[in-house]
This record gives structure tokens, sequence and C-alpha cells, in this order.
């Protein structure tokens, strides 16, 4: 970690918690709405990224069920050095399913809140 401050591997966490509450909030919408899809955004370690792609309900419901899993655009797998701490673990043609590890995949746990809850 750095002095005074968050490490490279923290920083990529928080930014794809952020994204995974925000995702959370889309999917409950949806789910208001009775709706089968909704579109998402990507939960990548790039602050500035602004990607999003379309998932089932179902499909972001077994994602979420494993608190160090995070869905990202697909081609933003591995873009930023602490993503090196993360496999995927489900490719498709718009989006991918990445797996914190190690330090990171603690973190990712420690700050998940599944939607129910909240």
């Amino acid at each position: 970690m750095t002095p005074g401050g968050s490490s490279t591997v923290e920083r990529a966490v928080e930014n794809g918690s952020v994204f995974r509450r925000v995702n959370n909030d889309i999917e409950a919408s949806a789910v208001a709405a009775d709706a089968d899809a909704a579109t998402f955004l990507c939960e990548c370690a790039d602050p500035t990224c602004h990607a999003s792609f379309e998932l089932t309900l179902a499909e972001y419901q077994w994602i979420r069920s494993h608190p160090a899993y995070f869905v990202v655009a697909a081609g933003h797998e591995g873009g930023l050095e602490a993503e090196s701490s993360a496999r995927v673990v489900r490719w498709s043609l718009s989006s991918s399913v990445v797996e914190k590890l190690g330090y990171a995949g603690a973190l990712a746990a420690a700050a998940y809140r599944s939607p129910e809850s909240v």
C-alpha cells in the first residue's frame, strides 16, 4: 500500500465495487419492471470506463451469487495492472466474468453486499 493512500489493487476493487452497487440498483429496477434483461455497466478497474452491455437477469443473478465475481465489457478483462490478480471464469461476445483472486478477492468479498442484504 502506498503511504497515506490505497494500493492499486484496493483502488481497482473499490472501483469495481462501486459499479457493482450501481448494477444492483439497475437489476432491482429491472425486476420491479418485470423485465427479463437489462443494460449493465462495466465493473472493470478503469475508473474512466463507460462501457455497458446487456445481460439477462438470470445471468446477472448468477454473477452476483459469487462475492468475488465482477462483470466487465468484452476486452476489459485485464486492462489495468491490478487486474493481474483476476482470472476470467466466463467469456461472451459482449462481456466477461472475472474473479478477483488473493488479496483482491478477499477485499471484494469483504466489500460485497448481496442485493438481499440491502
